[in-house]
C-alpha cells in the first residue's frame, strides 16, 4: 500500500533471523525503496537444508529456495538467481511430489525471473503429431504451452515433436489415469492400514455377498509405522460401492469423533482427517447399509499425509453383490 512499517522492519532486522525470514525481509526492504538494507541482508548463503513440513507453515526446502529466488530477482542478482532457477526447474521436472504451496511458490518465482531475463517475451514455434494424427503447428510467446492429448486404452501412444524455431524447448509428457477396476495395488509406506467388516454383534462379515437390508460396520485401523516422529494432517478417503448407503450418525445426534480433527460425510464417501504420533494406532468406524440389489464395485481405500505423498497406504477394491431377501 506504499506505507511500509519501517520501525518494525528495523527491529526485526536486528534479530538472529532464520534464512527464510531474512530473505523475505530483504525483499520487503527492496520494495520499500531501501536497496542498501535489502542487499546487506541478501549477502548471506543461499543454501537451504532439505526438509518437508507436514503442518504449521507447510514449508519445504524448495519453497524456501523459491522465496530466495524472488528476492534475488527483485535485486536483479542474475548469477545467484540462475543457480536457484536451475535447482527449481530440476525439482519441478522430477518425479518428486510437491505440495500445492511448494509448487505455487516455485512457479511464481521462476515466472518472475523469466520476466526479468526477457525470456517470457521471446516467441517460438513447434509442431507435433499424436497417435499418427495430422501435424499441429504451434506459435507462442508464453513461458508454457500445454496441450491435452486423449489416449486410447491398450494403444501404443506415439508423439512426434519438432522444434521449428531457434529457441531451446523443453518437452514433458505427463500421464494421469485411474487403474482398471480390480487392478489396484496395495501399498504401505510409513503407514499401515487394515480393514474389517463387522455385524451388529462385532463378528466379521464376508462382504462379497450381502442380503439387501443388512447393516454392517466398516472398521479401518491405521497405524503410524514410520520412524520420523509424528505425522500431521493425515487424510483417509473411504469410498463405498453404489449399492451401499452411509449411516450419518450425526443426524441422530450420535458421534464419536474425539480422536479425529475433522470428518466430511458425503453420500458415497467419507473423508477423515487426523494426526498420528509415531507408533500410534487409530480406529475409524463407519456404519453402512446394503440398500440396493445388484453387483457393484467397492473402490480402494486410500490414506496419506496431505503434505508428503511419500507417506501413504492403500487397500485394494473388490466386486461385491447385494442380493434380494430369499435369493
Amino acid at each position: 500500500a506504499g506505507q511500509p512499517d519501517l520501525g518494525s522492519m528495523n527491529r526485526l532486522k536486528e534479530r538472529n533471523l532464520p534464512t527464510t525470514a531474512k530473505w523475505r525481509l530483504a525483499a520487503a526492504y527492496k520494495l520499500a525503496g531501501l536497496e542498501d538494507a535489502a542487499r546487506s541482508l541478501a549477502e548471506g548463503d543461499i543454501a537451504v537444508p532439505a526438509y518437508q513440513e507436514l503442518s504449521n507453515t507447510y514449508g519445504s526446502d524448495i519453497r524456501d529456495k523459491a522465496m530466495i529466488l524472488e528476492t534475488l530477482t527483485l535485486l536483479q542478482d542474475r548469477p545467484r538467481a540462475q543457480k536457484i532457477v536451475k535447482e527449481l526447474s530440476e525439482a519441478l521436472s522430477s518425479d518428486r511430489w510437491m505440495s500445492t504451496q511448494t509448487t505455487a511458490f516455485a512457479l511464481i518465482a521462476i515466472a518472475r525471473h523469466a520476466g526479468l531475463s526477457g525470456a517470457a517475451e521471446s516467441s517460438y514455434t513447434f509442431s507435433y503429431s499424436w497417435l499418427n494424427g495430422p501435424e499441429q503447428h504451434i506459435a507462442a510467446s508464453a513461458p508454457v504451452v500445454q496441450q491435452s492429448l486423449a489416449a486410447e486404452q491398450d494403444s501404443v501412444a506415439v508423439i512426434v515433436l519438432k522444434n521449428e524455431g531457434d529457441n531451446i524447448l523443453y518437452a514433458r509428457l505427463i500421464m494421469r489415469g485411474i487403474p482398471r477396476l480390480g487392478s489396484e495395488r496395495e501399498a504401505s509406506n510409513g503407514l499401515t492400514c487394515a480393514l474389517v467388516y463387522l455385524d451388529k454383534n462385532g463378528k466379521a462379515v464376508d462382504i462379497s455377498s450381502l442380503v439387501q437390508g443388512t447393516d454392517i460396520v466398516a472398521q479401518v485401523t491405521v497405524k503410524n509405522s514410520g520412524a520420523i516422529g509424528k505425522y500431521d494432517e493425515i487424510a483417509l478417503a473411504h469410498l463405498v460401492p453404489s449399492g451401499w448407503e452411509i449411516h450419518n450418525e450425526r443426524l441422530a445426534g450420535r458421534e464419536d469423533a474425539t480422536l479425529l480433527d475433522y470428518q466430511d460425510i458425503r453420500d458415497d464417501r467419507v473423508y477423515t482427517f487426523f494426526d498420528l504420533n509415531q507408533g500410534e494406532t487409530k480406529i475409524i468406524r463407519l456404519l453402512l447399509h446394503a440398500a440396493y440389489a445388484g453387483k457393484f464395485y467397492l473402490p480402494p481405500i486410500n490414506i496419506a499425509a496431505m503434505y508428503d505423498d511419500k507417506i501413504n497406504a492403500r487397500l485394494k477394491g473388490q466386486w461385491i453383490t447385494v442380493t434380494t431377501p430369499g435369493e
